[in-house]
């Protein structure tokens, strides 16, 4: 597992390895492509940590699943294809829009794409490897996001978003930190600094 020792050039790195693998020898075109899959694989990852009980028509538990989808085989593919259906129709991970209609992650008739069982287990394998959440002094998800957004999402239309440097938003961190006083923060792992607080902190600098 990924600890807070490791450095996040290091998961930025395997992160970007796992897109050209899907790219590449998946076969996942454009660019835009294999960043969703990557993605979905992502979003069954986290479900099956959070939910191991779900269970999957004909196959069994979500938790116990993604061993047998690491290990290939000519029914990995469909397992896999199952296994997202289910993680991608989960309560806990989709939202409750106001007026009481479920919106998941993706569109519920969205598939998983990849189809090649080698490249599947190889992909699923690197991630079994990292632990996400906040971890220590930095974010594997928001790292995640960096690579994504910055490294190979093309993006000529616009994103819709501004992505700001990982480096900028460290200073605007430990600015902030350092104008509300950092006695009231203690570790490093124990707070979390949102978008609002990162602009207010620029906003104290000019």
């Amino acid at each position: 597992m990924k600890t807070a020792t490791a450095a996040p050039v290091d998961l930025a790195s395997e992160l970007d390895g796992l897109h050209q693998l899907l790219y590449r020898r998946g076969g996942i075109r454009p660019s835009n492509a294999a960043v969703d899959e990557l993605t979905k694989l992502l979003l069954l990852k986290i479900a099956a940590e959070r939910e191991p009980d779900a269970t999957i028509a004909n196959f069994g538990r979500l938790g116990s699943i993604l061993d047998d989808i690491r290990l290939g085989g000519d029914e990995s593919v469909q397992l896999a294809k199952a296994a997202f259906r289910v993680a991608n129709s989960l309560p806990s991970l989709g939202a409750r829009l106001p007026d009481g209609e479920f919106q998941s992650v993706w569109p519920l008739d969205e598939p998983l794409r990849i189809s090649r069982s080698d490249v599947l287990a190889e992909a699923l394998r690197i991630l079994g490897s990292i632990e996400f959440g906040v971890v220590g002094a930095y974010d594997p998800l928001g790292t995640a996001f960096d690579v994504f957004l910055r490294g190979r999402y093309e993006h000529a239309g616009g994103l819709g978003t501004y992505l700001t440097p990982e480096g900028i938003v460290d200073l605007m961190v430990n600015v902030g930190l350092e104008l509300l006083g950092a006695a009231e923060f203690e570790g490093a792992g124990s707070t979390l600094m949102g978008d609002r607080a990162v602009a207010a902190a620029a906003s104290w600098l000019v």
